[in-house]
């Protein structure tokens, strides 16, 4: 799991600077009649740019890792095979999800967080789209599916 797909509370240390920042900046829009509100709102403004420096810092720490100067994609977080059925009607050619029994072939999907899935092959046979699996997750397929 990349640090983009972490839980915030994976960062607890980074987390609390923000969250005592945030709770200074509450603190100085609470009433207070012994400051001005003018010096409240020049301490709120400096509170509030430093929760965004430390919130800036922290999203440029989450951001894919770069290998060779390239950016490296996000890693897929879950894989799917389904049966696929290939139609053709007046010179136009479609594929559709179908059950196993109906199938053309099968693909293996990998699901890229927060954008969906991503074809990463097709198979004659779903055994052959397991094995793949098996070979880029180090895991049985119908293992993985039924925990």
């Amino acid at each position: 799991m990349t640090a983009a797909t972490t839980p915030p509370n994976a960062f607890p240390a980074m987390n609390a600077k923000i969250v005592s920042a945030l709770q200074l900046v509450l603190s100085h829009y609470r009433h207070d009649e012994e400051k001005d509100y003018e010096s409240c709102g020049r301490d709120a403004a400096n509170h509030i740019f430093v929760a965004l420096k430390l919130l800036s810092d922290w999203l440029a720490e989450s951001k894919p890792s770069k290998r060779r100067g390239k950016p490296v994609p996000m890693p897929f977080d879950d894989y799917e095979i389904h049966g696929v059925k290939e139609f053709h009607q007046a010179g136009d050619k479609w594929c559709e999800q179908v059950a196993d029994s109906e199938a053309d072939y099968w693909s293996l999907f990998g699901h890229i967080p927060g954008q969906g899935l991503d074809c990463i092959g097709d198979f004659k046979t779903r055994q052959h789209a397991e094995e793949i699996y098996a070979r880029v997750t180090g895991r049985s397929y119908r293992d993985a599916k039924q925990s």
